[in-house]
């Protein structure tokens, strides 16, 4: 008798402990994960700052550099040419999407310099569901592709800042991706940049690991 008594609090002990250990569990998730939830509609509010402004973490997990898919577009044209990056931020989870028009003329093969104007980029952070719409995209393209808009409103509307993205399907094998930026006082910048169906592809991969990660699920 003292044997089975014993084996039952053996038992009861056990398992409170197992469902203390899911509930802490699903308490992580729930908190950690919460500022990234797939909700339609821009971004939800980043706790470490602006969601469409990037600054460099002081520290990254492991000293690991922040993954990124990049497309460097230069033209002899200064007014054509382009650059694109996709970021992956460790630390915050994210992706960030960065764009430069040239600057100055192409320069020639095996030259260094600055050809892209990064002082002037547009940033602006995806959410998960944002970067799901990009992969739905090239996996199975529309004819009107999708737009995305952030506007973060301000009690003086002469402050107010707009961040739009578009994506459309451009001539066979190749896709536009336009950002756009209306700056306080109505001023506008805007960058367009063409990718081809093998960058697609390249940049759905890194996009749907991007979204495991932001998950949790690593």
């Amino acid at each position: 008798i003292f044997f089975r008594h014993a084996m039952f609090q053996l038992v009861r002990s056990s398992s409170r402990l197992n469902c203390t250990r899911l509930s802490t569990t699903a308490l992580i998730a729930r908190t950690t994960h919460r500022p990234y939830s797939t909700t339609p509609g821009g971004p939800d509010v980043d706790p470490f700052g602006s969601e469409d402004t990037f600054t460099k973490p002081e520290g990254r997990p492991e000293g690991r550099r922040n993954p990124m898919f990049a497309s460097y577009r230069p033209n002899t044209d200064p007014a054509v040419g382009s650059a694109l990056q996709f970021h992956f931020d460790l630390q915050r989870k994210c992706v960030y999407i960065h764009v430069a028009k040239q600057k100055g003329a192409k320069l020639p093969p095996g030259q260094t310099g600055s050809q892209f104007d990064w002082e002037e980029k547009i940033v602006a952070k995806l959410s998960p569901y944002e970067v799901g719409q990009f992969i739905h995209e090239f996996k199975t393209p529309t004819e009107k592709g999708f737009d995305i808009i952030h506007r973060f409103p301000t009690p003086d509307k002469s402050q107010q800042q707009t961040t739009g993205i578009r994506l459309r399907r451009g001539r066979v094998g190749t896709w536009s991706i336009n950002v756009s930026r209306v700056l306080p006082g109505g001023a506008k910048k805007n960058v367009s940049i063409y990718i081809d169906d093998v960058d697609a592809l390249v940049l759905t991969e890194f996009l749907k690991e991007s979204i495991v990660r932001s998950l949790g699920y690593e």
